[in-house]
C-alpha cells in the first residue's frame, strides 16, 4: 500500500473507501474464522451423537445375540431329551420283542 500512495497520492475520499474496504476484509476474515469453529463445533456434535447411537446398537445386538443364544441351547436340550428319550424307547422295543415277530 505505501507503494501505491508514493506513485499515486489517494484522495481522501478514495483513502476512506480503501480504510472500509480494509476493515470490511478483516471483519469477513473474522467471520469466516468464527462460522469455521461453529462448523467444527457441530461436526464434533454430529459425530458424538452417531458413535453413542452406535453404541446403543452394538448393545442391543449383543443382547439379541446372547437371547437368541440361550433360545437356541434350550431348544436343543429339549430335543436332545426328546431323541435320547425316542431312543430309550427303540431300544425298549427291540428287547422286549427279540425272536418275536414284530419288526422295529
Amino acid at each position: 500500500s505505501s507503494g501505491i500512495n508514493a506513485e499515486w497520492p489517494l484522495r481522501p475520499g478514495l483513502r476512506q473507501a480503501l480504510t472500509r474496504v480494509k476493515t470490511a476484509a478483516r471483519e469477513v476474515n473474522v467471520d469466516s474464522q468464527v462460522s469455521s469453529r461453529k462448523v467444527s463445533g457441530m461436526i464434533e456434535v454430529c459425530i458424538s451423537a452417531v458413535r453413542e447411537k452406535e453404541r446403543e446398537l452394538v448393545s442391543d445386538l449383543e443382547k439379541k445375540k446372547r437371547q437368541n443364544t440361550e433360545i437356541i441351547n434350550s431348544q436343543k436340550e429339549l430335543l436332545e431329551g426328546e431323541l435320547s428319550s425316542m431312543q430309550t424307547g427303540r431300544e425298549f422295543v427291540e428287547r422286549a420283542f427279540i425272536g418275536s415277530e414284530v419288526e422295529v
